[in-house]
């Protein structure tokens, strides 16, 4: 079932500008998905993806289902790698993260994830940028947990809008550049402000 979600979410993405006539078929679309991914307890999954008003554009992995339980490795320790599997749903994130995304009116933009404190030994920064402004700036928590919100103005939502995530610091002491499997992406919200998400 989950494989059969996974794809369901990227066919409900997979069309970024529509004609007129078809507008109402991609919103009807949207919300069937959004609805099975309720009904099959995958909304980690589902915020995870595109979708009509927002665009998963780069530095991040596919999304990968892993038990967040595990316990947390440092970084010296040889351990194995995360596996496809059932679990929950998250997405790697290298240093900067690119989104896209739209709107009608005032949507609230939510991420929340994890960085893997003990692996790269240090507690990075974290901002966020909109539209080419810098909106928030913070260190993650101790327990390298960050969570990040805000309302964008539907004054700024004319067209598609950049929006950057983007770490001071993120990479493993150990190992050459490349993508890190240290900091985790678990919930994109983008929704109007008002509407309630029935988060994991």
């Amino acid at each position: 079932m989950t494989r059969v979600l996974l794809l369901a979410l990227v066919l409900s993405a997979c069309t970024k500008q529509q004609p007129p006539e078809v507008v109402d078929e991609v919103r009807r679309r949207a919300e069937f998905v959004r609805k099975l991914s309720e009904r099959e307890h995958r909304l980690d999954a589902w915020s995870l993806n595109s979708r009509e008003d927002i665009s998963f554009e780069d530095g991040m992995s596919n999304p990968v289902f892993i038990d967040k339980d595990d316990p947390e490795a440092r970084w010296f320790e040889i351990v194995r790698n995360p596996s496809l599997r059932d679990g929950d749903a998250v997405r790697w994130m290298n240093r900067s993260v690119h989104f896209r995304v739209r709107g009608e009116t005032d949507m609230v933009f939510e991420i929340r994830g994890k960085i893997l404190t003990k692996k790269v030994f240090t507690h990075p920064r974290i901002e966020l940028t909109i539209g080419g402004e810098l909106i928030e700036s913070k260190l993650v928590d101790d327990d390298g947990r960050f969570t990040v919100r805000t309302i964008v103005s539907s004054d700024l939502l004319t067209d598609w809008v950049d929006v950057y995530v983007t770490f001071s610091s993120l990479q493993e002491p150990s190992r050459e550049a490349g993508p890190p499997e240290v900091a985790r992406l678990e919930w994109v919200e983008w929704e109007p402000v008002g509407t309630s998400s029935k988060q994991p």
